[in-house]
Formats: structure tokens, sequence, C-alpha cells
């Protein structure tokens, strides 16, 4: 019995022990994000990291439109919107072990942070119009009430982020899955024929990619 014991308050111990065994880590990452990462606990606390990514996410916006011209507002549903965004997401992440094996450990992480950057339409958008029909706009339809422009937003986020990481003893090289469900915010101010127009458009913004890191 007091083996038995003995052998669960191991067990506890091992879970409570951070799993990583490096302090730096940056390589690259591919899924509906594509770009570079970083991981680095350095914060001097056990378990707590530094997340950053930087790159592009593809994703089907759907949410809502608020559009104010000449200070009247207008609100549209929106789905299946082809948009990407090329972003810069740090968050904050504390990370423990599950599982060690000889070749290595694996261990979650969970966290969440802040994104940034630019938002462009690359593909067709659906807007319920004001008889309760969807109503198909392509980017040559914006171009075209747009003075031949681009639909480019600013864009800002909060995101929860969760997931997995396996290193390896072997090789200093550490393996990630992570998915980023959270809440985006396009924002863009522009002048169409004279008339100045104000968009915000908030939608569901989330993200699930692999990523593979070298670490030091």
């Amino acid at each position: 019995m007091k083996k038995s014991i003995i052998a669960v308050a191991m067990l506890l111990l091992s879970l409570t022990i951070s799993a990583q065994d490096y302090t730096h880590s940056i390589g690259g990452m591919v899924g509906s994000m594509y770009g570079v990462t970083y991981k680095g606990f350095i914060f001097g606390i056990d378990g707590l990291a530094l997340q950053a990514d930087l790159g592009v996410n593809l994703f089907s916006l759907a949410g809502k439109a608020e559009v104010k011209t000449d200070g009247v507002k207008n609100t549209s549903d929106i789905r299946n919107g082809a948009f990407f965004t090329f972003v810069a997401n740090p968050n904050i992440v504390y990370q423990q072990n599950i599982a060690s094996w000889n070749f290595g450990s694996l261990s979650w992480f969970a966290g969440g942070g802040i994104s940034l950057g630019l938002m462009q339409q690359y593909g067709n958008m659906e807007i319920k119009d004001d008889n309760g029909d969807w109503k198909t706009i392509s980017v040559s339809d914006w171009k075209n009430v747009n003075n031949g422009k681009d639909q480019i937003y600013g864009k800002f986020g909060i995101n929860a982020l969760a997931g997995l990481e396996l290193g390896f003893s072997s090789v200093p090289l550490a393996l990630g899955l992570d998915f980023r469900p959270g809440y985006g915010l396009g924002f863009r101010n522009q002048k169409v024929n004279g008339v100045k127009t104000e968009q915000v458009v908030n939608f569901f913004d989330w993200s699930l990619a692999a990523s593979l890191r070298y670490c030091f």
C-alpha cells in the first residue's frame, strides 16, 4: 500500500515539472497560418513562456459588418468571406509535462494573447441584404465601387491558445500543434465618390497550425 502511495505521489510530482529543457526555440509553422514562430521561457517562472508568431492566416470569415456613411449606420451579416491576414500574434502560455520517454517528452500548454495586422478579401464574400437574402460579392465587385482599390482592413484580435508539444532528447527540436480561437475586429475608413465611409467587421478569428522549432 505504501509503495502504491509513493508511486502515485511520484507520478503527480512528475506532472508538475515543466516539460521544457530549453530556454528559446524558433522555427516555422504551417496550417491555417503560415509563418515563423518563437517560444521562450524568459520570465524566470517555471513553465511560463512567451510564444510569438508572425505570418499569414487564411480563413473563412463569418460575423457582422457595420458600415457608417455620413453618420448613418447599417449592419449586415457576413458568411463565407474569404480573407487572409498578415499578423503578429504574441501570447503568454503556461506549459507542463504530460509524459516522458527515452526519446523525449510530451507537454500541454495553454494561454492567450493578441493579434495585430492587416486583413484583405481574396475571394467571394456573402452578405445578407435588407430583404434577408444572401448576396455574393467578389473581389472585382468590391473594386468596382471602391475606385479600383482592394478591400484592406486594419486588424486587432484577442485569442485563447492551447496545444501540445513533443520534444526530442536526441535532437534539439520541438514539434507543436496549437489551436487559437478568438475574436477579431477589422476596421477601415475610406472615401468613395467624396462620401466618407467607416467600416467595422466583427468576426470569429481562429487558426489551427503545426510548428517545428529549433531549441537552444
